[in-house]
């Protein structure tokens, strides 16, 4: 009887231990399994909610992932909500951190930028590398540039392509150059209509 207890408590553990770990909030920053673009849309979409206010009309939302790391450290998030004038880009960071007790979890969180300060950090970041792009392919194995824009650093580096790490709030994730390029596109885009 003893035996088949534990058996059950074996096979029934994974179930409770993965429950617990799915969502959990300390000091505004969520942990939870890693994610991928469309369970950051999920959660993203909750974010934009509270940042943009609660309604008792009908309001009109656009969120577009338009990218996501293949680590799923870090998606690009493009949103707009006429009712409120307002729209910008988010960033959804996921690390893995681990809590008191040495369990590991992963952490989430959301950092918003209006649609301005979204124009202002490509242009940003468009002149800091050509400005830099001769010092960075000198020598690849150590040139590096850093600076920060608002509360994030960015260090770039050049491994036979552009590479951004960005550092926010215990988070460190690589922005791909490839992500930086659709955003790019997709502000032009939105320009357009």
């Amino acid at each position: 009887m003893n035996k088949l207890r534990c058996i059950i408590f074996f096979l029934l553990l994974p179930l409770f231990v993965s429950t617990a770990q799915n969502t959990v909030n300390v000091d505004n920053t969520h942990y939870m399994l890693r994610q991928n673009k469309e369970q950051t849309l999920y959660k993203a979409k909750g974010y934009l909610i509270n940042l943009l206010g609660s309604s008792i009309n009908v309001t009109k939302l656009e969120a577009d992932p338009i990218s996501s790391t293949e680590s799923g450290e870090l998606t690009t998030i493009v949103y707009s909500c006429d009712e409120k004038n307002r729209r910008g880009m988010l960033f959804g960071f996921f690390n893995d951190v681990w809590n008191k007790e040495g369990v590991i979890y992963s952490s989430y969180a959301f950092k918003n930028f209006t649609y301005e300060q979204t124009l202002e950090l490509v242009e940003r970041l468009d002149q800091v590398i050509d400005e830099n792009m001769e010092y960075l392919k000198k020598d690849q194995k150590t040139n590096n540039i850093y600076f920060d824009y608002d509360d994030i650093t960015f260090v770039i580096y050049y491994d036979n392509k552009i590479k951004m790490r960005l550092f926010w709030n215990n988070f460190d994730s690589e922005w791909e150059s490839l992500s930086f390029g659709w955003l790019k596109k997709r502000l032009q885009q939105r320009e357009n209509k």
